[in-house]
């Protein structure tokens, strides 16, 4: 009977945040809240089709181990991110855009003003994060910088594709040569 109540408490819940205008759901999909969360989510999909569930796992296979009800409940065909860290975050500010500030994140040097802290870096907290320096330029700036960083994160993985691709073309000549190539 407390699954029932727990199940509807969550319904209202997450109704509610998404008639706030949440679109995004982070689920760690451990049996349980976890899970029972995430089928909500994916059933208000049919009526909001703009919302998504991310699943955050710990590893991958998490799933395998459960037992199999459990395991005919899991949404096989959602894209996961596997980690055991997370950091909530709420902007406040509408003069920043997301997309901006989680580019500017992944710059070295900030990375090195949280080196030591955070999921491969250790004791990374809310405190932690306020005090990293990030500069905030006018919208039209914040666009033009994500624009040029999604062109170069799309011609480094280009780039990273034909170099290993022209590895594998190399080792196979080299294989060919000396004759050392597998045996059908």
């Amino acid at each position: 009977m407390r699954c029932v109540a727990l199940k509807a408490v969550l319904e209202r819940q997450i109704y509610s945040l998404v008639q706030e205008g949440v679109t995004d759901f982070l689920s760690g999909m451990a049996e349980g809240v976890d899970l029972l969360a995430a089928e909500i989510v994916l059933s208000l999909r049919v009526e909001y089709p703009s919302i998504k569930l991310h699943c955050i796992l710990p590893y991958k296979g998490q799933e395998t181990e459960w037992f199999a009800a459990s395991q005919a409940r899991y949404p096989g065909d959602i894209p996961v991110t596997f980690s055991g860290f997370c950091i909530r975050f709420r902007k406040a500010d509408e003069d920043v855009l997301l997309d901006y500030l989680l580019r500017l994140l992944k710059l070295p040097e900030i990375r090195a003003k949280m080196a030591g802290r955070g999921a491969n870096i250790q004791n990374l907290n809310q405190k932690i994060l306020a005090s990293l320096p990030v500069p905030i330029p006018p919208k039209n700036l914040q666009e033009a910088y994500i624009q040029i960083t999604k062109q170069s994160d799309k011609a480094k993985s280009t780039l990273q594709n034909t170099i290993t691709s022209l590895q594998a073309t190399k080792r196979s000549i080299l294989e060919s040569a000396l004759g050392t190539g597998r045996k059908e």
